[in-house]
């Protein structure tokens, strides 16, 4: 799948507008009488504007008059923001319980999914951001990187409320950890759905065409993309594009749902009790698979405290493991490796410099290290951190390295294990010779740069 991006305008002056409630949203875009036409010939960003200038016409209250304050942190604690920056099927979700499970902090499974959601109305596949359909490498764009910073320090900042509704939809903060379910409950109890469900029943699938949420070709994409941009005044990414009435009518509906309705007064409502665990916890959190670490040095200069874990796993075990559950996005392991080891290359690569460059802010842990010696990486990462590590995290981190449950689907999205040291290595009983021999091939650079052995 490839993105094609253009330049992302009015960002800043629509960020109030994402958690808008009910009487403040557009009452009705449907009368403007730039969407009462057949389509659109976008020879320059003249429509977008029409169509920014009537949402602002429209917004009569402002965001902040209308929500209680959010609890700000103490200011004599010292906040700590770590990335961690991880690979699919590569022991994430496993590190991720190091922090979900830690009292002292506030964790994010996977943060930047749902910013490319937010930003594109696309779902989206493993690494389809940072490469293309055919696996060709693909850089985010200075728009896209601007994005993702923007709203990575609205997580650190316990700013929850400015987030995109989008971002907290996602099936990613139920999978976050304890501290998310006064959040949690609340949309329950508001929506009577659970969370993650919300978004999708009541939203995406009511409204966006499938073909823009799955593996589409170019054109449609555009279509889609192009509407979405100027319902919400930015300039599309390609002027030259038509834009049907019916793809414009659908992004009009999702973008209405979103913010014209009681979800969007129920997130308001919400979103505090989430804000307000946020703030009591010094430690922050995000675990994140589509970036590049040499991108994460713009976080490092902007704040010296700040800390970036670079997880590795032997890429076999990675895909075997991504092909046990069916998840390898391009079908072929082959043409999976080839990604997977191309990203994990570069990103090996940059932790090199990096790590020279910041030596108290980057730090390089595998996954096997984890399963094998799970208190002492622990410690090992708590250390790094400067933080102490909980008796609470201690006895959850045992429990589930030495479980009585195993999940029933090899592979699955737990982290509860019987062995956790068996779990990590038990790829090298399951591969076939060839494949073995194919991986080997394909992935010996990044093999070899891990410190792996053939």
């Amino acid at each position: 799948m490839m993105f094609v991006m253009g330049v992302f305008c009015g960002l800043s002056v629509l960020g109030h507008l994402y958690l808008q409630p009910q009487a403040v949203v557009v009452a009705s875009l449907q009368r403007d009488a730039a969407f009462e036409v057949s389509s659109f010939q976008l020879n320059n960003a003249t429509n977008a504007s029409v169509v920014h200038t009537a949402i602002l016409a429209r917004t009569t209250v402002s965001h902040n008059s209308t929500k209680t304050s959010t609890v700000l942190p103490d200011s004599k604690k010292t906040i700590k923001k770590v990335l961690s920056l991880v690979y699919f099927k590569g022991g994430s979700t496993f590190l991720g319980r190091l922090f979900a499970a830690n009292p002292e902090a506030f964790y994010w499974f996977e943060i930047v999914q749902p910013m490319y959601l937010a930003m594109m109305g696309l779902m989206t596949i493993p690494y389809s951001e940072l490469y293309t359909a055919r696996g060709n490498r693909r850089n985010q764009t200075a728009a896209e990187l601007d994005f993702i910073y923007e709203h990575l320090e609205k997580f650190y900042s316990c700013r929850l409320d400015e987030l995109p509704i989008e971002m907290v939809y996602q099936d990613s903060v139920p999978l976050s950890g304890p501290e998310w379910n006064p959040y949690m409950t609340c949309m329950k109890r508001e929506t009577h759905q659970k969370v993650w469900q919300t978004l999708t029943n009541a939203c995406l699938k009511k409204h966006v065409p499938f073909s823009c949420r799955g593996n589409a070709g170019t054109a449609v994409l555009s279509d889609c993309l192009n509407a979405k941009f100027m319902v919400e005044g930015r300039t599309p990414p390609k002027e030259e594009h038509l834009v049907s009435r019916n793809m414009l009518n659908r992004m009009k509906d999702y973008w209405h749902c979103l913010h014209d309705s009681p979800l969007s007064s129920a997130f308001g409502q919400c979103i505090e009790l989430a804000s307000q665990e946020c703030a009591t916890r010094n430690l922050r959190a995000v675990k994140v698979m589509r970036m590049r670490l040499a991108d994460t040095e713009k976080l490092v200069e902007e704040d010296p405290g700040f800390k970036v874990i670079h997880q590795l796993r032997d890429p076999r075990g990675a895909l075997v493991s991504a092909r046990s559950i069916r998840m390898l996005s391009r079908g072929r392991i082959r043409d999976e490796a080839k990604v997977v080891c191309h990203k994990m290359s570069e990103d090996i690569q940059a932790y090199k410099r990096l790590k020279e460059k910041y030596p108290d802010n980057y730090l390089q842990t595998k996954y096997e290290d984890l399963a094998d010696a799970p208190h002492a990486t622990l410690r090992r990462i708590y250390d790094f951190l400067g933080e102490n590590v909980p008796e609470e995290l201690e006895k959850h981190l045992h429990e589930i390295t030495n479980s009585k449950y195993e999940p029933r689907e090899p592979g699955a999205l737990d982290t509860h294990r019987k062995n956790s040291t068996e779990t990590a290595h038990k790829w090298r009983l399951k591969i076939s010779a060839s494949d073995k021999a194919l991986l080997d091939d394909v992935c010996l650079k990044t093999i070899q740069d891990g410190g792996y052995k053939i």
